[in-house]
């Protein structure tokens, strides 16, 4: 029986959350035969591994093991589109739990749509987990919103077409680190290629659990992207300069002042304006390393 849909976990130093997900992968209703399971890790220094191999060694999904080496998640990604069998290619974050019905419901919807090149999944608060969402979960959503105002797609629950993956040559390996799914579905979308949400394929997306971890992520944001305006040159930047931004930052604390007429709405000011500042020193620290400039 052929494999209709690969599934690619990329991961690294993921140990907190990597169980639940490759168990959340390995437990889909769609049967494990049709199934591909391609894990690229990047150099895991802590029991990644270990904990994923324990999973997979009793699972009925086929599943291939692999090493980007250390070269960064473009080559990552890269791998797991070199080596899918898959009719579709679907990515799953390493701090990702997908709902049992999540790899069913995403292949119906691409079988139901055939002019779709990509379909993001829907995150939602997965029963039983609503304690996840805590007052730093809550603040991550707000910063983690208002850093990208493109309508980019992310890889962290996302089906792909495999045809149309070859089409525009898959993933750039030179991409260590984030803005690798934004630089690719910018390249789809030059294509004439369509790209949906599919609101049946439920995950629930693990918050980050600490300041500083907001703050690594978002500063790894800003990294990426500087790659991302070197290579695209079509991003507004100026829209990210902190003016610019505290304006936008103000009409939505506004906003939500006016629905609530809680005064308390104000303080979301701050961590919209640290969000702002980790992004750009991350975008700095690109620059400086010369991250996307020609050579």
């Amino acid at each position: 029986m052929c494999v209709v849909v690969t599934v690619g976990v990329c991961t690294k130093n993921s140990e907190k959350t990597i169980r639940q997900s490759v168990e959340s992968i390995v437990a889909q209703k769609y049967p494990a035969e049709l199934i591909q399971l391609i894990v690229v890790d990047g150099c895991s220094k802590d029991n990644t591994l270990s904990i994923i191999k324990s999973i997979v060694s009793t699972a009925s999904v086929k599943t291939e093991i692999y090493s980007d080496g250390g070269k960064g998640l473009g080559t990552a990604r890269q791998i797991v589109f070199k080596n899918a069998q898959g009719k579709y290619v679907i990515f799953v974050d390493s701090d990702v739990i997908l709902f049992d019905d999540f790899i069913g419901n995403h292949v119906d919807y691409m079988e139901e749509n055939p002019d779709i090149a990509v379909a993001s999944g829907m995150p939602v608060l997965k029963e039983g987990l609503l304690q996840e969402k805590t007052l730093i979960a809550r603040l991550y959503d707000l910063v983690k919103c208002s850093a990208d105002r493109t309508g980019a797609v992310a890889c962290e629950a996302t089906i792909y077409r495999f045809e149309d993956l070859r089409r525009v040559g898959g993933f750039d390996e030179k991409i260590k680190g984030a803005a690798e799914d934004r630089d690719l579905i910018a390249r789809i979308r030059l294509e004439g290629l369509k790209i949906s949400t599919n609101k049946k394929a439920r995950f629930f997306h693990k918050q980050r659990e600490n300041v500083r971890s907001i703050w690594d992520e978002l500063s790894w944001t800003g990294y990426g992207d500087h790659y991302y305006v070197h290579k695209h040159g079509n991003v507004a930047l100026w829209r990210k300069f902190p003016a610019a931004e505290f304006i936008y930052f103000l009409k939505l604390t506004s906003g939500a002042y006016r629905q609530t007429r809680v005064r308390l709405s104000f303080i979301f000011l701050l961590p919209l304006i640290f969000g702002n500042i980790a992004w750009w020193a991350g975008f700095t620290r690109g620059h400086l390393n010369g991250y996307g400039h020609a050579p």
